[in-house]
């Protein structure tokens, strides 16, 4: 097997690539603003639909939950870029689990969309889902949960967990 390797366009070709290239910027920059704007909007129509069934956890109770020895912090999250939504529920998803639960890159495979769908219905879902959603936190606070999520004997308290429409889309 051949390996490919890149294509050498020389001055000319970049001289007539360089149109395309700013063309492609230009129509980037407005769709990027718009799938911003239209990510914005759905996280706001969650989180009302969500207050109204009173399934919202406010974020200093939720840090609080992370130091307790109980509970399961799920992150849901759609792709690198977003939306990200963290969720809480208070049973222990790994003994509750009837599938194989593996990290977020593996989910994306077909084979795990039984877990996608299982685990949507049970906790994620805004109609049958029993887990909270979990308003977000001062700014840069997010990230550095990560240490939290596990508790001090070792065991995982929290799950990175793909939605089962975009483990579909990647069939």
């Amino acid at each position: 097997m051949r390996l490919k390797r890149g294509v050498k366009i020389g001055p000319v070709g970049s001289v007539l690539l360089l149109p395309f290239l700013l063309f492609a910027a230009g129509v980037s920059i407005p769709f990027a603003v718009v799938a911003a704007y239209r990510q914005k909007r759905n996280k706001r129509i969650l989180q009302a639909k969500m207050k109204a069934q009173g399934r919202v956890m406010e974020w200093s109770d939720f840090l609080r939950a992370l130091d307790d020895t109980h509970g399961t912090a799920i992150v849901e999250r759609y792709s690198f870029k977003g939306p990200v939504y963290s969720w809480w529920t208070p049973e222990n998803l790994y003994d509750a689990c009837p599938y194989p639960t593996v990290d977020w890159m593996t989910l994306h495979e077909e084979s795990f969309l039984p877990f996608a769908v299982w685990c949507h219905e049970r906790y994620t879902s805004p109609e049958s889902g029993r887990a909270l959603l979990v308003n977000p936190g001062p700014k840069g606070e997010g990230p550095s949960l990560h240490s939290r999520f596990e508790s001090e004997a070792g065991r995982e308290r929290w799950i990175e967990v793909v939605p089962p429409e975009i483990v579909r889309k990647g069939r």
